[in-house]
């Protein structure tokens, strides 16, 4: 086509530049001047920001590279971590071409941003010594931290010896590796022991602290079982009770990993079996939460104490029961824990099982005398968390121990309204109904059962609570709006349903902004018990109730959380939608309300 000297247009033009690229890595000298002698531009770059000169020295295709012009423009364009022709060389270890490109350049390479430090990095990773003694004679930087680490820390995970050694020597500080981790965590990370005795030779802190969470080569290597590491390091002064910020200690760790010789180990060499901290909070909760008998029980007879609060499940009974592990549970009851226990989020071990859903723990746990009316941070009792999960077995189970169908949580909502609004399940509300439920409770806001089924879509259940319940039809909410309010607004194909069963109708002149969201796992507004649409702002508070949501239309209207002195957050991008930003002096005009609605222990701001 060329020879037909065929017209070239800027398609064509650009066709020429990326041939001009393949020919060039691919080796093809003759092409590459038929290429330059018909117009293509020896400048051009492709979407990566590639050039021909960095595709022949990443092909190390030396005649090429000599080939294209002197001084080319796009010797090197940034396109990346490793961004330059000395990197592009050095990943395949092409130190003819290496040398070209820095001679080429001269002092060129400044002027156009070529960094010799990318090479480094690059060539640190593949351990290619020859390379690296080259970047180091050209003035390639030991130290630079340009990139997410300084070179030391890109050979050091690969155990490249030969090229750290060569680093310190060139000045690398064994301490720095960017903005996250040190060296000696990296070979640590890596199993690399003899990288780990370079460094610390070469003067490393064998305690060194990663910056995003505080952890140090000691814990990298007990985490992952690395005996042999925990050991030498150890045998260098590493300290074994040094903390992290989500992984605690060392022995929390190893704890969590099930690692049995690394917790004797650890043990042994004065770890604090009770030390507290880290996501678990200690490291029998951490075992227990993972089901490790033989930690636990290990632990247990070296002094840990089994009713230490703290960590994400507060105990270590609750972690074990959340898991479903019921050898470790008969271990700690054994061994003198509290079965009524209550520290962490589910509130007691029993309310943990429940809602998991394991049935034998639960009996267990009852033959033990736990407390059928224990609650968590939302006032929830074990009953409640069965309901709310769908755990039928354990409801029958809970309530053949006379648990109360009729308590209610910090939003007044009893069990019944929970699955109500939760999963619809019509098995568990009729056994809530035979078992004494009451179909006409109303929690905080006014709202009952009925109009909780209805709001969520859940079209069985509404049947089923006229069929079992002696609805009260007319009930209304806080704002008024009543059973067939929300069937017209939410659910309106149970409109017909209602009139049927004789439920008052009512104007309905108004709509809610917020649509029907029928995902089940969808965040829902603690107030109205709508979805909020993951497109949607919403305002949380951390401290109510475990954590509490309120959708923007509830937000507009006034409602709060369950104490008026806190402040609420804004979740997502609350300025990124202005259909709501009239709300408030809508609400002054259209729905009031009205605090005389509440008792005096129903207190809403």
């Amino acid at each position: 086509l060329l020879l037909r000297k065929v017209e070239v247009g800027e398609t064509a033009r650009s066709g020429l530049g990326h041939a001009l690229l393949s020919a060039s890595f691919y080796g093809h000298d003759e092409i590459v001047r038929e290429l330059l002698d018909h117009g293509a531009n020896v400048n051009f770059q492709d979407d990566s920001g590639g050039t021909a000169l960095m595709r022949a020295a990443a092909g190390g295709n030396e005649s090429i590279f000599r080939l294209l012009p002197d001084g080319c423009a796009a010797l090197m364009w940034w396109h990346g971590t490793f961004a330059s022709d000395p990197a592009t060389a050095a990943k395949g270890g092409h130190t003819n071409i290496i040398q070209l490109v820095l001679e080429h350049a001269g002092e060129g390479i400044t002027r156009r941003q070529i960094s010799s430090d990318s090479a480094l990095y690059q060539a640190c990773c593949e351990g290619l010594e020859d390379v690296v003694q080259i970047l180091l004679n050209f003035g390639a930087h030991a130290n630079k931290s340009d990139h997410p680490g300084c070179a030391l820390r890109y050979a050091s995970p690969n155990g490249h010896q030969k090229v750290m050694q060569m680093l310190l020597d060139a000045g690398a500080d064994p301490n720095k590796g960017g903005s996250s981790c040190s060296p000696i965590y990296w070979a640590a990370e890596s199993g690399k022991g003899t990288a780990v005795e370079l460094l610390l030779a070469g003067g490393a802190d064998i305690n060194a602290r990663t910056a995003r969470d505080d952890d140090s080569a000691i814990q990298c290597a007990a985490d992952q079982g690395n005996l042999e590491m925990v050991q030498y390091l150890v045998g260098k002064g590493a300290n074994v009770n040094i903390q992290g910020i989500d992984s605690g200690s060392c022995l929390q760790s190893a704890s969590a990993q099930g690692h049995d010789e690394m917790v004797e180990y650890l043990v042994q060499n004065g770890a604090e079996v009770n030390m507290q901290g880290g996501f678990y909070g200690c490291a029998l909760q951490a075992a227990a939460g993972h089901g490790h008998y033989n930690v636990v029980d290990y632990l247990v007879r070296q002094g840990a104490e089994v009713d230490t609060k703290g960590g994400e499940y507060g105990s270590a009974l609750e972690a074990a029961a959340e898991g479903g592990h019921d050898t470790v549970i008969r271990c700690l009851l054994e061994n003198g824990t509290s079965v009524n226990i209550q520290a962490g989020k589910h509130g007691s071990a029993l309310e943990a099982a429940s809602k998991e859903g394991h049935a034998e723990i639960v009996q267990l746990l009852l033959e033990k005398n736990a407390d059928l009316e224990a609650v968590n941070s939302r006032g929830q009792t074990p009953l409640s968390a069965a309901s709310i999960s769908g755990h039928l077995d354990i409801v029958r189970t809970l309530l053949s121990h006379r648990a109360e169908c009729n308590t209610k949580d910090l939003f007044q909502r009893t069990p019944l309204f929970l699955v109500a609004c939760s999963s619809g399940r019509q098995d568990i509300i009729e056994l809530l109904l035979d078992n004494g439920a009451n179909a006409n409770t109303r929690d905080l806001y006014r709202s009952t059962p009925l109009m909780a089924a209805i709001k969520r879509g859940h079209a069985k259940a509404v049947e089923l609570l006229f069929a079992k319940g002696r609805l009260d039809k007319s009930a209304t909410d806080c704002q008024g709006r009543s059973a067939m309010w929300w069937a017209k607004e939410t659910n309106v194909q149970l409109v017909e349903a209602l009139l049927s069963w004789e439920v008052p109708d009512v104007e309905h002149t108004w709509t809610t902004m917020s649509p029907l969201v029928e995902d089940d796992d969808a965040l829902l507004c603690d107030r109205c018990l709508r979805g909020i649409m993951s497109s949607d702002p919403y305002r949380h508070c951390d401290l109510c109730a475990g954590g509490m949501d309120l959708c923007v239309e509830c937000f507009g209207f006034g409602f709060h959380c369950l104490d008026s002195t806190h402040t609420l957050t804004p979740c997502l991008d609350w300025g990124e939608t202005n259909r709501y930003e009239d709300m408030d002096e809508e609400t002054d005009e259209d729905e009031d309300v009205d605090e005389d609605d509440f008792s005096s222990d129903d207190e809403m701001d």
